[in-house]
């Protein structure tokens, strides 16, 4: 008879370009149960690709949030912490102001990922999903200020890119338009593709054309996925099981997109599913992820709701043990 792992309780708080957000689990090498999970928008990135600069407003702003976040970890009795921060932090000019503030403001040291490691950790996050072991996967994480894709399978990682695109990143461009219009609809996928066909389409080729049909599955890890997920079942509870289950067809993205950028703010935030505080950045990324679809030639996306927290909180796990 096997004997179960002890697990620990462990949490990541995770400093975005949008928002700052906490996974707290019970970690052991078999066993992951999510106790706590929370997401506060700050908007570090406003104004951030503008000037290159976080406003300080938006520093203190998440400092304090994770002073809340790591309160909360205290709380539930956490043993350990680990705090990282993404795209802002290390596309800012003066990113060393945010770690200060975060290390005055809780003592925590802030760990400032590469956009290399944020996409291997994305892609080792998914792939905690059983159902997902024997499949060749690209999996797409769509941030604030970066978008990742990571092609690879149960074996490892076989190519990955960060890119400079992302929701909060796009919605500074075009943030004068209300709706957006689908005259700005193509301006952005545009972009969008012309970026992939630069900077990622090239290394995934010399890989994809080996691949026996069908192709590698679709997988995308991010907020927008799952507001899309919950735009189309027309719900506002977010339930993992349910969420991983959906399929969202290309054509179907393609219908959400219009339908974003064609609406005013304040009608957006009526849309079942759709968070109000997100309601101004999703246009963007339902555009990104439209995009990817097209360009790899995809058909159906596949929703996650695992990701980078989940696999740092997996290395947490097995270097305690």
């Amino acid at each position: 008879m096997s004997i179960e792992a002890p697990s620990q309780r462990f949490a990541v708080i995770d400093v975005g370009t949008n928002a700052v957000k906490i996974l707290a689990a019970d970690v052991s090498s078999d066993r992951f149960d999510p106790i706590h999970e929370s997401s506060v928008q700050t908007r570090l990135g406003a104004g951030l690709y503008v000037g290159r600069r976080l406003g300080a407003d938006a520093i203190r702003l998440t400092a304090e949030t994770v002073a809340d976040c790591s309160n909360e970890a205290e709380r539930l009795g956490v043993v350990r912490l680990r705090c990282i921060a993404t795209s802002a932090a290390r596309d800012a000019a003066n990113g060393k102001e945010l770690i200060d503030a975060i290390k005055l403001r809780t003592g925590l040291e802030t760990e400032v990922l590469s956009g290399e490691r944020e996409a291997e950790l994305a892609f080792q996050g998914v792939m905690t999903d059983p159902s997902l072991a024997q499949h060749s996967v690209i999996v797409v994480d769509v941030g604030g200020g970066s978008t990742e894709i990571v092609l690879g399978s149960g074996s490892g990682v076989e190519c990955r890119r960060s890119l400079a695109m992302g929701t909060v990143r796009f919605a500074e461009n075009f943030k004068t338009l209300d709706p957006p219009g689908l005259e700005a609809l193509a301006s952005c996928q545009g972009q969008v593709r012309k970026l992939l066909e630069l900077e990622a389409v090239p290394q995934f080729r010399s890989v994809l054309p080996s691949r026996p049909s069908p192709g590698p599955i679709l997988v995308a890890a991010s907020g927008t996925s799952t507001v899309l997920a919950r735009m189309s079942l027309s719900s506002e509870t977010y339930d993992r099981a349910i969420l991983e289950a959906v399929r969202l067809s290309r054509d179907h993205i393609e219908s959400q997109c219009r339908l974003l950028w064609s609406v005013p703010l304040a009608e957006r935030k009526k849309i079942i599913g759709l968070p109000p505080n997100r309601a101004d950045i999703i246009p963007f990324g339902a555009a990104i992820i439209g995009s990817i679809l097209a360009v790899f030639n995809c058909q159906e996306l596949r929703i996650s709701t695992r990701g980078l927290r989940f696999a740092l909180l997996k290395e947490m796990a097995k270097a305690a043990s």
